[in-house]
């Protein structure tokens, strides 16, 4: 190697070190984020538990707090709403399987409101919590944009589970899962779901 070229790269490499660096951080911290936030736990008396980020809100419906009611709804990041942000909704009803024993895709189909004003794109049977649980992914499409919704159907002894997550703002509305932005929150959230009974 000659003197010039191994200036030249001597030179350089504080630049693409910076540069190489400065990618690997913000990558990192976009990644990270979930895990080096404060996390809080609520309890829902419905039977089941969980723990979201502190800079989310949780809302509950008609006056109930988010640990009474049967379908409290999780939105985050606080602050992001005008550009893009999550909502997570858990909701619980009481379900005797033996006066209505419909399979979890049927029941979604039929029960969720989501499913009743969108189109199913994909769907697959998976384990939540230890439940066999059905997973699907719908498109709801209204006259300024479409969004997209995944809902998650499970049944734990005599209560019907529904969790629907969507992203919405004002940024373009997700196409695709990989459109999602907070997709490792929610599945680091769902995966601290557990039940209490």
């Amino acid at each position: 190697m000659n003197l010039t070229a191994l200036l030249i790269l001597l030179l350089a490499a504080p630049s693409l070190v910076a540069q190489s660096a400065a990618s690997q951080s913000a990558r990192a911290a976009a990644q990270s984020a979930a895990s080096t936030e404060k996390w809080l736990k609520l309890k829902n008396i419905h039977g089941w538990k969980i723990e979201y980020p502190s800079n989310w809100e949780v809302i509950g419906h008609g006056g109930d707090t988010p640990e009474s009611d049967i379908g409290p709804i999780f939105v985050g990041p606080k602050g992001s709403c005008e550009s893009r942000c999550v909502e997570i909704q858990i909701e619980t009803e009481d379900f005797r399987a033996s006066e209505n024993p419909v399979p979890l895709r049927e029941y979604v189909l039929s029960h969720n409101a989501v499913a009743a004003r969108g189109a199913l794109q994909s769907s697959r049977d998976i384990q939540f919590a230890g439940e066999p649980a059905f997973e699907g992914l719908f498109i709801t499409y209204a006259d300024d944009h479409n969004n997209l919704y995944k809902v998650l159907c499970f049944k734990h002894r005599s209560q019907m589970f529904d969790i629907v997550y969507s992203e919405g703002g004002r940024e373009p509305y997700a196409k695709t899962p990989a459109d999602w932005k907070f997709t490792a929150t929610v599945d680091r959230m769902l995966s601290t779901f557990a039940f209490t009974n």
